[in-house]
């Protein structure tokens, strides 16, 4: 046998170049080849709608902030309403208890009852004025040489004046004092009496007199 049989024997011999079958041909990047009416039949995939779902507790939270903003305009309503009412109240109230105070102390000297007249006066009045005997020899010297008190009217405008702007510590309130040795003189249509300016002072939760001027004409 010479060597050209022998290479006719061998394993590679009739090897061919045919493709390999589909199933050992190597995957690369590229995409698999479908067919074009199965790739138009195919519908992109919507993604269902997106529910927004109110929390529970969202009504719960709305009824409580209502009341919270509800509760801040009552608060802010009550005091407003109470400033007011200060306001108005508190010169009125001035005016009528500071009226009650001059009225007590002017019947006080009217009647001579010069312990009830020390009582109304304030800590530092009777501090100028001495002890209760002293005052009322003070107020004895006062009839003697002047005559005694016959009258001793409020000018309610000048009341009412410092009443509205008083700071509630002190009011100065004018007053017309007349004594015994010039009654005669009250026949005069504009006799008034002598013009008195009494100061009060508020003190122990009521209005005391302090001061007058011109003195020594009430004490």
């Amino acid at each position: 046998m010479g060597q050209n049989d022998h290479r006719d024997d061998s394993p590679e011999t009739g090897k061919t170049n045919s493709p390999l079958p589909p199933s050992q041909q190597i995957v690369g990047d590229s995409q698999p080849n479908y067919p074009s009416q199965l790739i138009g039949n195919l519908k992109p995939m919507n993604p269902p709608p997106l529910q927004l779902q109110q929390p529970k507790n969202s009504a719960k939270s709305w009824v409580i902030g209502c009341s919270i903003a509800a509760g801040v305009v009552i608060c802010l309503c009550t005091l407003t309403s109470f400033a007011l009412f200060r306001v108005v109240y508190d010169p009125i109230e001035r005016e009528v208890d500071g009226k009650a105070a001059i009225q007590n102390f002017c019947q006080a000297m009217q009647a001579q009852d010069y312990v009830m007249a020390y009582n109304t006066l304030s800590r530092a009045a009777r501090g100028r004025m001495g002890a209760v005997d002293q005052f009322m020899t003070q107020m004895a010297i006062l009839d003697q040489t002047q005559g005694s008190v016959t009258s001793c009217g409020i000018d309610l405008d000048t009341l009412r004046a410092t009443a509205t702007h008083s700071d509630g510590k002190r009011m100065d309130v004018q007053v017309y004092v007349s004594r015994g040795n010039t009654i005669s003189d009250s026949n005069s249509p504009s006799w008034n009496g002598t013009a008195v300016m009494l100061a009060l002072v508020f003190e122990n939760n009521a209005w005391k007199v302090d001061a007058v001027d011109p003195t020594r004409v009430l004490f």
